[in-house]
């Protein structure tokens, strides 16, 4: 037994030194890193909007649309954003103009439209527009008319006024 006492002290050795080691690796895998906290100096960055297909429209802010009559009590911001979403339909709608017209400029269209209190939308009358002929602008008029179709209203009307423009480069 006196001959085995070095070899049985060295494996006890390598043996503690084994589950030191063993332990103190798990104990990097599972600790808590947290990042320090920005100081003052540092900016975080703003994060990005998901940007969504609009192509050739540009549709307008809520500063630029004219509520000429809210009878139905609407949220002009949900308004102007449900008019956001529709900006890919518009933009298939004036590709075959932009065939038709090459060298044009871009156009910009007057819509004045109403909701009513089952969310119908009409387009009344397209007010202004610099567009080279009527194709467009009638093609425009029956798509809102028969596609787009809003949340409904205890009552009372919605009239709005929005300025529509078509790029000619997007």
């Amino acid at each position: 037994m006196r001959k085995l006492l070095p070899y049985l002290f060295s494996f006890i050795v390598v043996a503690a030194m084994a589950v030191l080691l063993f332990y103190s690796s798990l104990k990097n895998v599972f600790a808590v890193v947290v990042p320090p906290e920005p100081t003052a100096e540092e900016e975080l960055p703003a994060p990005e909007e998901p940007k969504t297909f609009t192509g050739r429209v540009v549709m307008p802010d809520e500063e630029s649309i004219l509520v000429l009559e809210n009878s139905a009590g609407r949220d002009i911001e949900k308004i102007v954003t449900y008019l956001t979403g529709r900006t890919a339909g518009l933009h298939w709608l004036a590709r075959p103009y932009f065939k038709k017209h090459r060298g044009s400029e871009d156009v910009i269209m007057g819509v004045r439209m109403t909701i009513d209190s089952l969310g119908r939308i009409t387009c009344n009358e397209i007010e202004y527009t610099n567009a080279e002929d009527e194709s467009l602008k009638d093609t425009l008029q029956r798509h809102i008319e028969y596609y787009w179709l809003y949340r409904k209203s205890e009552s009372g009307k919605t009239e709005l006024w929005v300025p529509i423009r078509f790029r000619a480069i997007y």
